[in-house]
């Protein structure tokens, strides 16, 4: 057996010759080999898949195993703690049928933000409950829940902070959001805002809107031209709940985007009416 690393260039041109000539040999050449990484995923899968349930068997991988792993190939420990602290944030939500038309039922964004878990939690907590007037219902160790005051309170403070154009997630059912610390001074943190209600809503409007109106147009063909008219502006208006849907999904992921902006910059939220006094200076000053 010939070790590469001392080998002159006409040993290994041998093991060339040889190889072509061996099947045995051939095969040992070409397991040498690189992968690129589909092939490395797809081999560390197989091979665990192989271990069935005899002694060599793995349970599960430590975390710094795989990063001493990935950076044997080069891949650098930085981005393997990032995709660790992702995959301990759990699953993202899966794109679900007529989400293109009416919108996801659970916006979700997420960001590596300045900060540990706890101090970005915390700061996510005063945006959401002093920002956007939620009330907080849980908070565990990395996670946090809130959802809307149906109260009078809540109610006031909601149509007050309008006046300022902020606080957009004060009518959002729930809002979650769990954090993973990827370094010291970096967190990886997920915010998501359920609006299943709103969805669910929707589609079942457009749908009544439009399944009836194909209906009324169906008929209107073989009864008389005034009734397939008539079918059009309730075929339209399901197409505008499905809009109006699509919109709402849409202000909802700005906001996050811009909730995610805040927290990363380290700012805190303004008071109820700091917030009318700031929206309305410009307007005195012209």
């Amino acid at each position: 057996m010939v070790d590469n690393r001392t080998a002159t260039p006409g040993a290994t041109d041998a093991v060339a010759v040889r190889a072509r000539r061996s099947p045995a040999l051939r095969r040992l050449v070409a397991v040498t080999e690189p992968l690129d990484s589909a092939a490395a995923d797809r081999v560390l899968r197989r091979a665990n898949d192989l271990a069935g349930g005899g002694d060599d068997a793995v349970d599960g991988f430590e975390p710094e195993a795989l990063i001493a792993a990935a950076a044997e190939v080069g891949i650098p420990e930085r981005a393997v703690r990032q995709s660790l602290a992702i995959e301990y944030l759990g699953p993202a939500p899966t794109e679900r049928r007529l989400d293109g038309l009416v919108g996801p039922a659970t916006i979700v964004e997420q960001r590596i933000v300045a900060g540990s878990p706890a101090s970005v939690l915390d700061l996510l907590d005063r945006w959401l409950v002093d920002g956007h007037h939620l009330r907080r219902e849980r908070r565990r160790p990395g996670e946090i829940e809130w959802s809307r005051r149906d109260d009078v309170v809540g109610g006031v403070r909601r149509s007050v902070r309008a006046l300022s154009g902020e606080g957009r997630l004060g009518d959002v059912r729930r809002v979650r959001a769990t954090a993973q610390p990827v370094e010291p001074d970096q967190t990886v943190v997920r915010v998501s805002v359920d609006r299943s209600v709103r969805r669910r809503t929707s589609v079942i409007a457009g749908s009544t809107l439009g399944g009836g109106g194909a209906v009324v147009g169906v008929a209107g063909l073989v009864l008389a031209p005034p009734i397939a008219l008539a079918a059009v502006p309730v075929v339209a208006a399901g197409g505008v709940v499905a809009a109006a849907s699509r919109s709402q999904a849409g202000r909802f992921e700005r906001e996050l985007l811009r909730l995610l902006d805040a927290v990363d910059e380290g700012r805190e939220p303004q008071g109820l009416l700091s917030g009318i006094r700031q929206r309305l200076k410009p307007r005195r000053s012209r």
